[in-house]
């Protein structure tokens, strides 16, 4: 219920048919095992109700030994495909300024001590490895990232101190002026990449918490991760083991490609569509925005009661939609879009991500083609993102193997 934002959730309800997504399979398997409950993300995906959790936990199952490395990491390592494309964007100077290319949040709290607050970052930066990561360039402009054991981090940057702003006596444009300050000094070369910050002074009494990171160490999934360390750590709780690592992870979708070459003729397939696509049709490509906005009863039904018709997720419908917008600007039936996941995907037993920080984002092409009918659009849609292997993540590993 917690995990979902829901008052009330019946043991035989399915997970992804109440609003579950994958994400929030992440964060529900890591607030399971705190629980001291053995689940990974493929058990939600697989057993989906409550009902058929608790058959699974109260069998006797032999626990897989999840690849970790604890400890303080050092040392260099690869690039993960969606950092490659970072990095081929520098390299074609399409970025005009690479070392501000950042994600930044804030999180509303209660008013904390300061001094408590600042204890908690040494210890964040030991547990996260990617906070002490920075990229080196070679003579022939390729990219690689390493580790900076702690010492040399805590004597280069003094522990990185909590930036403290009191905004009672601070107009809005001026608290603009000076958290863009406080993360307009990141050094892809020389770090660091990160900034917390501690904004206090509101006349309700409480607080905010400012993060900026640059993107290339954090995703959406990360800022969850960041924000329940710092509450534990601020309240002399205890966390728990590392997980995967960013650098163990690497090294398997790096692998990728050679063990599994049976999807190579998909993604070559799919980028030859693709190429046929964009040399064929030529739509007029003028920007433009606009913005809308769905109320709570309509976001209720699209997440809790429109996937019943032809058992979709959020995602086929959303995408159904798009299809449909698409064609009606460029009077094409078929489009192609370049899609996102948070790139976390369940390939092995021996992996967890759940409580691992950094950028694991996959991008990869996906065909939109709109039917005859809307129904036959939704469920063609729905089983085309279905034949997708691993949600895209073969795509990064093969262009860039």
């Amino acid at each position: 219920q917690r995990a979902l934002g829901l008052e009330r959730v019946g043991i035989t309800d399915d997970f992804f048919r109440i609003g579950g997504d994958s994400i929030l399979s992440i964060l529900l398997s890591s607030k399971m095992r705190r629980a001291e409950l053995n689940c990974s993300v493929k058990d939600i995906f697989e057993q989906r109700t409550i009902s058929n959790f608790s058959k699974l936990l109260e069998k006797q199952r032999l626990k897989t030994e999840i690849q970790t490395e604890q400890g303080i990491l050092e040392g260099p390592f690869d690039l993960l495909p969606i950092q490659n494309w970072f990095f081929d964007k520098i390299k074609n100077k399409e970025l005009s300024n690479p070392n501000h290319w950042n994600q930044s949040f804030i999180v509303k709290i209660p008013e904390l001590d300061i001094k408590r607050l600042q204890a908690v970052i040494p210890t964040l930066v030991e547990q996260h490895d990617i906070l002490r990561v920075k990229y080196k360039r070679d003579t022939q402009e390729r990219y690689a990232q390493a580790y900076c054991g702690i010492d040399a981090f805590r004597s280069k940057f003094n522990n990185h101190e909590l930036k403290i702003l009191d905004i009672s006596n601070i107009k809005d444009d001026s608290r603009h002026e000076i958290y863009t300050e406080w993360q307009s000094g990141f050094n892809l070369e020389e770090g660091p990449l990160w900034q917390i910050g501690y904004i206090h002074g509101y006349q309700d009494n409480t607080a905010r918490i400012y993060f900026a990171l640059h993107h290339l160490i954090v995703d959406a999934v990360s800022w969850r991760i960041l924000i329940e360390d710092i509450r534990s750590l601020y309240n002399k709780e205890r966390l728990e083991e590392k997980t995967t690592s960013y650098r163990q992870w690497v090294k398997i979708v790096n692998e990728y490609s050679v063990k599994n070459k049976q999807e190579q003729k998909y993604w070559e397939v799919v980028q030859q569509d693709q190429q046929d696509y964009t040399q064929y049709v030529q739509p007029d490509f003028t920007e433009s925005y606009s913005q809308i906005e769905l109320d709570k009863s309509i976001t209720k039904e699209l997440l809790a009661q429109a996937n019943g018709a032809y058992h979709t997720e959020i995602n086929d419908l959303l995408l159904t939609a798009l299809g449909y917008a698409l064609k009606n600007w460029n009077n094409n039936r078929v489009n192609h879009i370049t899609l996102e996941g948070h790139g976390r995907e369940h390939i092995r037993e021996d992996i967890d991500l759940s409580k691992t920080v950094g950028w694991f984002t996959t991008a990869y092409p996906v065909k939109l083609e709109i039917q005859e009918t809307l129904n036959q659009s939704i469920k063609y849609i729905k089983e085309s993102l279905r034949c997708i292997p691993n949600k895209g993540l073969g795509y990064g590993a093969f262009r860039y193997s």
